[in-house]
């Protein structure tokens, strides 16, 4: 009997902004915010569709500045997620960027062991599955 391959996910949170865009931020807070995007889309005068549109990130499709702080408030809690996008981006010091950067790097080559035990673990174990 063969064993198929396993395909493993490893996801790292450091509690600092997770992408490199706003736009990635909004589609995560949507995601996150447990409100249909439909939902969503109407609290802002618009189909889901049109949401979709906007949140593309396609020139001359973006959500507008005046529909932006209708869009946070649609989004509740989960509001956050943008929001932390553009304060870290534009409040916090270079200096305090790359310490922050530091630190994660530093937790996850802490890591690193036992990353490597679990996939020696893995392997083994696919190994004996193949007889």
């Amino acid at each position: 009997m063969t064993s198929s391959p396993k395909n493993i996910q490893l996801v790292f949170d450091f509690d600092t902004v997770r992408s490199t865009s706003f736009i990635e931020e909004a589609h995560r807070a949507v995601a996150i915010s447990g409100r249909q995007r439909k939902y969503i889309a109407a609290d802002l005068g618009m189909t889901e569709s049109e949401l979709s549109k906007k949140l593309s990130g396609v020139e001359n499709r973006d959500i507008g500045i005046r529909q932006l702080e209708d869009f946070f408030d649609s989004l509740g809690d989960a509001a956050t997620i943008p929001v932390k996008y553009l304060a870290f981006k534009y409040l916090a010091r270079r200096e305090d960027q790359k310490a922050l950067a530091a630190k994660a790097l530093s937790e996850f080559t802490g890591q690193i062991p036992a990353i490597l035990r679990i996939a020696e673990m893995l392997a083994a174990q696919e190994k004996g599955g193949k007889r």
